[in-house]
């Protein structure tokens, strides 16, 4: 999943400046002329966000993504035509949907001469779709396996309780649903929530291709003027954290032997930061960098070898450091957004670890960085980010949910300009505004203890 970073990366070298129009039912179309390869893309981003869910159908989003695609697939098993345009293996082209926390994305990659087909296909599929009963069950058992419960993956169910604590929001916080959620989610319930808010006037179509921006601008019109507006009230954005809280569950998987030394207890801590579209966002990415961005050994979450001291594992430093056993998480593409670590530790140190881990992060603002750390920074951005703009499908989904989600305009600075411009003050600033409260998600192998959030 891309992080929402590159999409403030707007303006490059070999992004085409994007020709923008707004069609009479509402939908954006988002030309990208773009004559430096043969391959043409489409990417359709819909502004259903997780919180669109109803909190009891969690997860409808990704069972209608998969419902979605199973439909194509069938299309494309019973049409030979149909089949090669949707999976141009050769071409490492295709059709391909994705659920993020702010909107579901859909993307086609081809040659030019498929561009007029695959939008009618698109116009039709994505919004006018024909879901069968078949296609719902298998779907539907599908993600009931994924989501499995709190016992599928320590790490990804631990993560699901922080975003509980930190945003109050079950949709937020489980993004494939649950067990119970899922138990909710009917055929009609699928139709019902696509008809409601996969509409014209809550996407954008976002074409690269050789071609003029009017010729591509004229395709989309043709293939999507005629769908029918709706109502385009969405629910509010979840508020930022007021008060710390914590959320801690049971988890049989950190059971290893029954050897207690070897139980371990996995948790997540984070605090608010800025969303994906507040102008301090390239100050949050300086700081996810500061703390130790992705397990890179130059932060100083990796330099504070009390903190790693208090795992109380039976493992030596360097192979706890190797292993990531405490490990700064990317940030989202979410509002509110938030910046987040996780570790794994023995259940008799979590609560000292809490302590060490939002030390961490209070002491960005009370110590900020110096010259060579905040260069170092906003060095390790740039490189992590760079190459975003290489993979044309990529490129357009940058620019697409850049357009979609109102994050500036195609003519705002350059963010890595924007980075090179973050100063110590600014850093300091936003840790002082934003770290003043901090959510933690704990599972605990088999006893739940005490914990109290400060």
């Amino acid at each position: 999943m891309l992080t929402l970073l590159a999409a403030l990366c707007l303006a490059t070298a070999s992004a085409a400046q994007p020709v923008i129009t707004t069609l009479e039912n509402g939908l954006q179309v988002c030309a990208l002329q773009d004559y430096s390869s043969d391959v043409a893309v489409v990417q359709i981003i819909i502004r259903a966000a997780a919180d669109c869910e109803p909190a009891s159908k969690a997860g409808i989003r990704t069972v209608l993504q998969h419902a979605l695609k199973a439909t194509w697939d069938a299309q494309a098993d019973e049409d030979a035509e149909l089949g090669f345009l949707l999976d141009m293996t050769d071409l490492r082209a295709g059709l391909t949907i994705d659920t993020d926390w702010e909107y579901v994305s859909v993307g086609y990659s081809g040659t030019p001469a498929t561009i007029p087909d695959a939008l009618a296909f698109l116009a039709n599929g994505v919004f006018s779709p024909d879901i069968s009963q078949e296609t719902y069950d298998r779907t539907i058992n599908l993600v009931k396996q994924a989501a499995g419960g709190p016992q599928a993956s320590p790490g990804e169910s631990t993560y699901a309780l922080f975003r509980e604590a930190l945003q109050k929001s079950v949709p937020r916080a489980y993004a494939l649903g649950t067990p119970k959620t899922l138990e909710n989610i009917s055929l009609a319930d699928l139709n019902a929530f696509q008809k409601r808010f996969y509409l014209p006037n809550l996407a954008t179509v976002c074409v690269l291709a050789p071609m003029r921006a009017e010729t591509i601008t004229q395709l989309v019109t043709e293939r999507f003027g005629d769908l029918i507006e709706g109502d385009t009230d969405t629910p509010p954005r979840p508020k930022l954290l007021a008060v710390s809280d914590s959320k801690a569950a049971l988890n049989d998987a950190l059971a290893v032997g029954t050897m207690p030394q070897l139980e371990i207890a996995s948790m997540v801590v984070g605090v608010p930061a800025p969303a994906y579209d507040d102008p301090d966002l390239p100050v949050m990415y300086v700081i996810h960098a500061i703390l130790g961005g992705n397990g890179q050994r130059i932060g100083r979450i990796d330099e504070d070898e009390a903190l790693w001291g208090m795992l109380g594992l039976p493992f030596p430093l360097e192979k706890a450091k190797e292993s990531q056993f405490i490990e700064s998480l990317a940030p989202p593409l979410a509002s509110p957004g938030y910046l987040a670590i996780h570790t794994y530790v023995a259940p008799r140190q979590v609560d000292a670890l809490r302590l060490g881990l939002v030390a961490q992060f209070e002491g960005i603002g009370e110590h900020p960085p110096g010259a060579q750390e905040l260069n170092d920074a906003k060095e390790y951005v740039r490189n992590s980010y760079s190459r975003l703009f290489d993979d044309p499908s990529t490129r357009t989904l940058i620019v697409a949910r850049g357009v979609a989600l109102g994050i500036d305009a195609p003519t705002a600075p350059e963010f890595f300009d924007r980075v090179a411009h973050v100063s110590a003050a600014d850093v300091k600033r936003v840790a002082k505004t934003y770290f003043t409260h901090h959510a933690v998600g704990v599972e605990f192998p088999s006893v739940i203890e005490d914990m109290e959030v400060r």
